[in-house]
């Protein structure tokens, strides 16, 4: 019986923390609306007769193998000031810290920003070192991987290569 009235009081006090941390958040009130255009510019590899194209090839075609190319950037832990520069301590130890705690301290992860064109430069160039002259199918995803602190953020491109031919050509 002891266990159970611990476990509803545990419980209680849990609700009323979680609804303490809710209620301490800030209200949104307005998220304003915003216009996003993107492109892919295919027209360097059009230039040297290489097709691109999310579609089937309609046209005779010899099938040469799928490509898949995953990019992960660098990720890596920076220090936001050079009073902490030489301290690998990341967590708040006592009260008086607490009370002096300045967001700003605080390491961060950084990612290095990811080159689309020079990942479709190597989809091309991987397809040209296989003899293809085209890639169908072509698709674009974005890579999550969860690590205990961040989010590790990368790139797909994929595509089925193949080597024209016919007057399509």
């Amino acid at each position: 019986m002891k266990i159970t009235i611990c476990k509803i009081n545990f419980t209680i006090v849990l609700y009323i923390v979680v609804i303490l941390i809710i209620s301490c958040s800030p209200r949104i009130n307005n998220i304003p609306g915003y216009t996003s255009i993107s492109t892919i510019d295919f027209t360097k590899y059009s230039k040297i007769g290489f097709l691109i194209t999310p579609y089937k090839y309609a046209g005779d075609y010899k099938s040469i193998g799928i490509i898949d190319i995953v990019v992960m950037p660098n990720l890596n832990l920076r220090e936001n000031s050079q009073k902490n520069k030489n301290k690998k301590q990341y967590f708040i130890l006592n009260m008086q810290e607490i009370s002096n705690f300045n967001i700003q301290r605080l390491p961060y992860w950084h990612q290095d920003k990811v080159d689309f064109e020079k990942c479709l430069d190597a989809l091309v160039s991987k397809a040209k070192g296989m003899d293809a002259d085209a890639i169908v199918d072509f698709s674009i995803q974005s890579i999550e991987i969860p690590y205990p602190t961040v989010i590790h953020e990368g790139m797909r491109l994929s595509g089925f290569a193949i080597k024209r031919l016919g007057a399509f050509k």
